[in-house]
């Protein structure tokens, strides 16, 4: 692509779909890991004070 701007347009392009692939990433896979993880602890966390009655 030539004429009078591309050279700016080429930098846009690039942090636009890396931002868009940072984005599917996240969306994807780094959410629903964070969700399952924050689940575990407090799945474990309710049965250790329910074994040992504790009062939180």
């Amino acid at each position: 692509m030539s004429g009078y701007g591309s050279e700016l347009r080429q930098p846009l392009g690039l942090a636009l779909v890396g931002g868009l692939i940072v984005s599917q990433f996240q969306t994807m896979i780094t959410i629903p890991a964070l969700y399952l993880f924050i689940s575990r602890v407090s799945y474990h966390l309710y049965s250790y004070t329910k074994e040992n009655k504790i009062i939180m």
